[in-house]
């Protein structure tokens, strides 16, 4: 709760940095069995839950190949500047092969084995790489909503090791090499975004542990957390009257 004091002491002055956001999600895959119903619909209700906050938002459905995703995603990455905020979310099938995690596209009609997946998947860390090089000052949330099952034999998401010079958050709704079947993450997430004045990690806290309460205590919501101490970041910042919490603020002085 400290960072939300603290926001409060510094407002005063509106947000200057620029936020954007890139949304790709995939519900109509080739394979019908492996559609995800609901995918769409929730990156459209977070669509406009960012926009509500100032982020530019760009969205993609149903990206039909790993070319279209890499394209996409170095599109995305001419639109922000050093030091902005940037909100990455994906919704679509994802698997990890020795230890490297794939997305796949919405045609994965000759996607079957660990082989396939390595051959036409888009590599997390190249798409992490693609959209975080040169950016040493921008701070970057990436929500991987891919954690569910399909007919594809292969594990669940690793975890990722970063570039260590740069500002990077990421979250899972499910443990690490875990699935779920469930929506609470993506419900949790939609009723939480929106708060003012929080730091995006407090966010997440609180999210993966009620996610995590209600599924009774298994498969814990897995995050990676490489901002520094000082990168306090608020995905919905506005300006309050600093006079009304003077006594809060002397703690700050």
């Amino acid at each position: 709760m400290i960072a939300s004091y603290f926001s409060i002491c510094i407002s005063g002055r509106p947000e200057t940095r620029e936020k954007h956001a890139l949304l790709i999600a995939n519900n109509l895959n080739t394979k019908a069995q492996d559609n995800l119903r609901r995918s769409l619909a929730h990156a459209r209700l977070l669509e406009a839950e960012l926009q509500k906050m100032n982020f530019n938002v760009v969205k993609h459905a149903n990206v039909f190949n790993e070319e279209r995703i890499l394209k996409n995603v170095k599109d995305f990455s001419r639109s922000y500047a050093n030091g902005d905020i940037v909100f990455v979310y994906f919704s679509c099938l994802a698997h990890q092969v020795n230890g490297i995690n794939y997305l796949i596209p919405s045609n994965d009609e000759s996607i079957n084995t660990v082989q396939d997946v390595e051959t036409f998947g888009a590599d997390f860390g190249q798409i992490i790489d693609r959209l975080t090089e040169s950016q040493r000052d921008t701070a970057f949330i990436f929500v991987f909503n891919c954690c569910r099952t399909s007919t594809i034999q292969a594990g669940g998401l690793h975890s990722i090791n970063l570039p260590a010079d740069r500002k990077i958050f990421i979250q899972y709704p499910c443990a690490v090499d875990d699935t779920t079947k469930d929506d609470l993450f993506m419900i949790h997430l939609l009723r939480d975004i929106d708060r003012k004045n929080i730091d995006i990690s407090e966010i997440f806290d609180e999210i993966s542990e009620d996610v995590f309460n209600k599924r009774h205590q298994q498969s814990r919501p897995h995050s990676v957390n490489q901002l520094s101490a000082r990168d306090i970041i608020f995905l919905n910042q506005v300006d309050i009257p600093i006079r009304m919490y003077r006594k809060s603020c002397v703690f700050f002085s």
